[in-house]
């Protein structure tokens, strides 16, 4: 997508009158609908004739959007899982998460008439409304209550993916990973964290490698269990003053 914040953090309710919420990058999680959806969804369905506003399904594994692709149309995602990746000209990818309903995909994009920043692909079946991007674009310049919504919508984004991103960069990978685990322990106390470790080293910026040092570093210390596909907190004293140690470093 046209910017290196949009699309991180995930919308999970009942339309329309659902007003729970769910952020995941990938452990980040709050129960409140920060991001404004119910009301943007209310005035969608207001207005689905203008709008072309129709339901939209998607097969796991199709792609919604792809790198450098030119947008008209802009989809809300109500159900289902989503990945966001974006790739070098020479192949590396950076895999930014994967996603559960996501809210909409392609506003960065319709505003600032740039073409997808991100690649967005289903991680499972996917269901959604797709609408018109002119037509949303002018709805939003004539109704000001769905613009201050939208823009809520879009700030929000913004500010807790800026949060994320500026943590990767001001500590090490040490601390990110500890870091995440912490946050997941703290509203999953009883689950182990299921991880797919090529996608965690994509999200992080690092190598499988490092990524593996680092877990091995942390198991061998006794501050968590870690198995081929998850990873458990077995001594949250000693992972927190880890990460608080890591913190101290310049």
């Amino acid at each position: 997508m046209s910017s290196f914040v949009l699309a991180l953090f995930l919308y999970n309710g009942v339309l329309p009158t659902g007003n729970t919420f769910r952020a995941n990058h990938l452990m980040l999680i709050t129960e409140d609908d920060i991001y404004f959806t119910s009301q943007i969804l209310d005035f969608l369905s207001e207005n689905d004739k203008a709008l072309s506003f129709r339901k939209h399904a998607i097969k796991k594994g199709e792609p919604i959007f792809q790198q450098g692709q030119e947008i008209t149309d802009i989809i809300f995602i109500t159900d289902g899982a989503i990945s966001v990746a974006r790739s070098s000209r020479y192949g590396r990818r950076y895999q930014v998460g994967t996603f559960n309903h996501n809210g909409f995909l392609g506003l960065m994009e319709l505003f600032s008439g740039k073409p997808c920043f991100y690649s967005v692909k289903a991680e499972s079946d996917c269901e959604g409304f797709i609408m018109n991007g002119a037509i949303f674009a002018e709805l939003i310049c004539q109704t000001p209550i769905l613009a201050a919504h939208t823009f809520k919508h879009l700030t929000s984004k913004w500010y807790l993916s800026v949060e994320r991103m500026s943590r990767n960069i001001l500590h090490s990978i040490t601390y990110c990973v500890i870091d995440d685990l912490l946050q997941f322990h703290s509203l999953n106390p009883e689950k182990d964290y299921i991880v797919n470790k090529s996608l965690e080293c994509e999200r992080l910026g690092t190598s499988l490698r490092v990524y593996n040092r680092i877990l091995k570093q942390l198991n061998d210390s006794g501050a968590i269990s870690v198995t081929r596909k998850s990873i458990r907190i077995i001594n949250l004293d000693k992972l927190e003053a880890t990460r608080l140690k890591e913190s101290e470093k310049q």
